[in-house]
């Protein structure tokens, strides 16, 4: 089985771990860490400004993405950083 990257939002730092893993914490600021796809290009670190401003919109998409599943799948919905594109139902 393959390994799945987390990384932490806060300090920057990436993680290979398991794939029947369900969480991670960070090592250095014990903060939860966010599972990232494997399809998806995370900048560098180094790039504060391009770091913060990628997870803001990750998690704009991830919330984005969970109401429309929770709301039954209406409208169209296209989500830029997970590669996703829905025709939702019109009713």
């Amino acid at each position: 089985m393959s390994n799945r990257t987390w990384a932490c939002i806060e300090c920057g730092k990436t993680y290979r771990r398991h794939q029947s893993i369900e969480s991670v914490r960070c090592a250095i600021c014990r903060n939860p860490c966010e599972y990232v796809h494997w399809k998806i290009h995370v900048p560098s670190p180094k790039k504060r400004k391009v770091w913060e401003k990628f997870w803001q919109a990750y998690k704009i998409e991830k919330q984005l993405l969970a109401d429309y599943y929770k709301n039954g799948r209406k409208g169209e919905l296209r989500l830029e950083i997970l590669s996703m594109h829905f025709h939702g139902s019109d009713s």
